[in-house]
């Protein structure tokens, strides 16, 4: 059951508990940035919008409407920063949206795969000597619902 800030019960799209979504919008860097980060975090900051608006409606298909919009932007936002510079946190926290939102509208292969993903991309950063103990304690939180929630083989 989707509950809104307050508790208030608000529609019957499937939001697990204690599920971690990013909800902080991406500010532009300041001084020269590539035209494909810039565009990404636009993209990633509309995600969130859409993705937060889904959370307060009252109606199952209105929330349905701008989850499938959100996971759109969450892919292209995705893309669009492939081949660029972007933070290794930017990066986790599209895939763990994206994941969430595939949670919520019920595509639940996609979600394993998004968040295997992640913990395959966090694992290549630990290998590489990054520190992931303060950053992402957050993000893994959700693996366990991620296992929960996979489909069987």
């Amino acid at each position: 059951m989707l509950r809104s800030k307050a508790g208030q019960e608000g529609c019957d799209v499937y939001i697990p508990p204690l599920t971690y979504i990013y909800t902080d919008g991406v500010a532009l860097p300041q001084g020269p940035v590539d035209f494909p980060t810039t565009t990404s975090i636009l993209i990633f900051n509309a995600a969130i919008a859409n993705h937060l608006f889904a959370r307060v409606q009252g109606r199952k298909e209105a929330s349905l409407r701008y989850l499938r919009k959100a996971k759109k932007l969450y892919v292209l936002a995705h893309e669009g920063q492939e081949n660029s510079d972007v933070n290794f946190l930017f990066h986790i926290a599209i895939i763990n949206n994206l994941a969430m939102v595939d949670l919520a509208i019920g595509d639940l292969e996609s979600a394993h795969k998004s968040f295997e993903y992640m913990v395959s991309l966090m694992m290549l950063q630990l290998d590489q000597g990054y520190d992931l103990s303060s950053h992402l304690h957050d993000f893994l939180s959700n693996i366990p619902i991620a296992i929960k929630a996979a489909p069987a083989a």
